[in-house]
């Protein structure tokens, strides 16, 4: 690889020459080659489930009933080093509550995962509207069971410097 470098003071033109050495192990490949397939491979599982859910049938569409509710679930897949892998799920849901000229739509979210290093998060958030907007209620409920820190370490008190 050549990099070419000017000389801004004296107005001369350098070349340096460097080679830069790309090359992984075996193992550091084979490492690359799984994360991108499980890459690819979430990915497809995602876009094939969306095409299922939000597929309509258009002959039949004019002759349903539009349904009050309608729930969703989706997969919930993540990774940090905190936690290590996150497997779970997160359903979503759609209602009305009343007349729909009068009343906006109501949604909520919802998740239940569990990670690598055994620790559990479950949360709900809601937005409900009731008859003719007349209320509205949001909703936040979060449950989390993690480790606590190591009672035996010496961790510094309000007189002590960090």
């Amino acid at each position: 690889m050549e990099v070419s470098i000017t000389d801004h003071t004296s107005k001369k033109h350098i070349v340096k020459k460097q080679t830069l050495d790309l090359s992984y192990s075996v193992v550091e490949r084979i490492t690359i080659k799984k994360i991108n397939s499980m890459r690819i491979f979430i990915t497809c599982i995602l876009v094939f489930y969306g095409t299922l859910s939000f597929g309509q049938d258009s002959l039949n569409a004019e002759n349903k009933k539009e349904k009050n509710f309608r729930f969703l679930p989706l997969p919930a897949v993540a990774s940090s080093p905190t936690t290590g892998w996150m497997l779970g799920v997160a359903p979503g849901a759609y209602w009305t509550i009343g007349d729909r000229s009068s009343t906006s739509p109501s949604s909520a979210l919802g998740t239940v995962i569990f990670t690598q290093k055994k620790q559990v998060l479950i949360t709900a958030k809601a937005t409900t509207f009731f008859t003719g907007d007349q209320w509205n209620m949001l909703t936040d409920i979060r449950y989390t069971w993690t480790h606590q820190l190591n009672t035996e370490e010496k961790i510094p008190g309000p007189d002590q410097n960090y």
